[in-house]
């Protein structure tokens, strides 16, 4: 079983404070805006999943798309069909292997994607707003240093979806 706490504290309690933060920003904002956001695709948890998992991780096989959603490949076969249909993804042959499909993201999809990411953006700064700039100092070195060790971790720099000029008004922030 692994071990769940840290030298730096309870694992679980540093996820549930993540969990309120979160929450409480979404009330902040004054009515959810990514939840509202999402809604207004009409998208499927499980298509949400999948176009994010594109997003992140690049092209992927039906196959490997499927392991990652905990799917079926019949299932996502078909999930990833209504996403094509949406105009949200492309498939296409391997050149090596006519068998296999790749899938990606369109244009379309990106800009879904990125459209979730900025309303969730924007209610996580909505509440970081409400915070005293001494606590937003502390905070944002806290935070670097989770994402340096996390992307340590991961062997690459954190993908990012905002070139906003919001989200450069927000870096400039203490």
């Amino acid at each position: 079983m692994p071990r769940r706490e840290t030298p730096g504290g309870d694992v679980d309690e540093l996820a549930r404070l993540l969990m309120a933060w979160i929450g409480l920003s979404m009330r902040i904002s004054r009515g959810a805006e990514s939840l509202r956001t999402l809604s207004d695709t009409g998208m499927t948890m499980a298509q949400v999943s999948a176009v994010h998992v594109l997003m992140f991780e690049g092209p992927q096989g039906v196959g490997d798309l499927a392991q990652c959603l905990g799917h079926s490949v019949s299932a996502t076969s078909s999930l990833v069909q209504r996403l094509v249909e949406q105009g949200l993804v492309s498939r296409t042959e391997d050149p090596s292997d006519r068998r296999q499909k790749s899938v990606e993201l369109t244009v379309a999809g990106k800009k879904l994607v990125e459209r979730l990411m900025k309303a969730r953006y924007r209610e996580l700064r909505a509440g970081l707003e409400h915070i005293q700039a001494e606590t937003r100092a502390e905070l944002r070195r806290v935070i670097r240093r989770v994402v340096d060790e996390l992307e340590a971790k991961v062997g690459e720099p954190a993908a990012t979806t905002h070139t906003s000029k919001e989200s450069k008004d927000t870096e400039a922030e203490p």
